[in-house]
């Protein structure tokens, strides 16, 4: 997404950049930032948001599924296989 710097009278964007530039690792630097501060991105306070901190092994869709049963046992997933 572009960013740009407003002033009064002028607008200039403000140059592209990425993680990896600035020394910041997805899995290392940002999901254990998110994991400690999920309000950040997810303010609501009426609904709870739930944070998947782990990668699985064998990350089929059903696999996910189980994982999720098993982490969370009084939520109620639904599980709709691929191509259903």
């Amino acid at each position: 997404m572009p960013v740009f710097q407003i002033s009064n009278d002028s607008i200039q964007p403000i140059p592209t950049t990425t993680f990896p530039q600035h020394g910041i690792l997805e899995r290392k630097d940002i999901q254990s930032c998110l994991k400690s501060r999920i309000d950040v991105i997810s303010p609501d306070t009426f609904n709870k948001t739930y944070v998947l901190s782990s990668q699985w092994g064998n990350p089929t869709p059903e696999n996910a599924a189980e994982s999720l049963r098993q982490a969370f046992p009084n939520l109620n997933i639904l599980f709709r296989p691929t191509g259903a």
